[in-house]
């Protein structure tokens, strides 16, 4: 790593803050600085020293940032985008930590006139149904994958600073285009986030306070991520909405059918479907931690 470099991290939540904290532990830069909406949790990183200065001149950090790492809620990415422009430097590199990418794509070029190539598109697969600095960790990226979608055009130099602040904090990194990300997270994160909402919702239906006085492990651990922050959870359902429409189209025909089972008694149905998910959630965890 360059010692010589400046990293900037706005949006100091979850991802963001951890990003700084590991930042801080890898000691790989000159300079770390901050910026988020709430000048609370600016002072909150400043007395913990997860940063070493706050946006007291925005502008001039921006134009000194060499690596900046833009890490709010999706649809919040072009309002930051646009803030950024005016100062931003031609050797700056600009990387985002959104769960979506072809939204944060179109944002970036219609903003830019084009898709600018010092800007990588990425995302950490890591987080918790916690948010806000209080959750942030300074290991939260060991051993996780990182997925970047560079473009045709994306300048070697910006990748390579990319890939290895990330390689850096303890991350490995895998690329994939903008589409076929958007497309695998819609079923593999998006979708059961979705359900988990859904299901919270369905119980509030019922409207019995005691319900989690009678509530298994599986209700409690199915529900974790229902107390995921909604801003952040409403953006990435707007933003990627063809590909989240399609994986719930999915869901409901399998829920279809099991219904369907159920009213008619069709044991063969339900215990194959059953066994079937059982056998394939067995195996897609035992790759899962050959893999970490």
């Amino acid at each position: 790593m360059n010692q010589a470099q400046t990293l900037l991290v706005i949006g100091l939540g979850l991802i963001g803050g951890s990003i700084a904290m590991a930042a801080q532990r890898q000691g790989g830069y000159a300079r770390i600085w901050g910026h988020d909406p709430q000048t609370k949790t600016v002072q909150q990183a400043l007395d913990r020293q997860i940063i070493d200065a706050g946006p007291t001149r925005f502008e001039e950090q921006v134009r000194q940032a060499t690596l900046i790492v833009v890490a709010v809620p999706p649809l919040t990415v072009r309002s930051v985008l646009a803030q950024l422009r005016p100062a931003l430097q031609p050797q700056a590199v600009l990387t985002d930590t959104t769960s979506i990418k072809g939204a944060v794509l179109q944002a970036a070029t219609e903003v830019f006139g084009q898709f600018p190539p010092w800007m990588v598109l990425g995302h950490p697969l890591a987080g918790s149904e916690r948010s806000g600095l209080e959750a942030a960790r300074e290991d939260l990226f060991d051993g996780c994958r990182v997925i970047i979608s560079p473009q045709p055009d994306t300048n070697p130099q910006a990748l390579s600073v990319v890939r290895l602040l990330w390689q850096s904090l303890g991350a490995k990194v895998v690329e994939l285009a903008p589409d076929e990300h958007d497309q695998l997270l819609a079923f593999s994160s998006h979708l059961p986030h979705l359900l988990a909402f859904a299901a919270v919702n369905t119980l509030l239906t019922q409207k019995r306070n005691d319900l989690f006085n009678y509530a298994g492990g599986g209700l409690v651990d199915f529900s974790r991520i229902a107390a995921s922050n909604p801003l952040m959870w409403k953006d990435i359902a707007l933003g990627n909405r063809e590909a989240l429409l399609a994986a719930m189209d999915a869901f409901a025909g399998q829920f279809d059918r099991l219904r369907k089972a159920i009213e008619e008694q069709n044991a063969e149905f339900i215990n194959q479907a059953f066994a079937t998910a059982r056998t394939a959630r067995q195996n897609l965890i035992r790759d899962f931690r050959k893999k970490i």
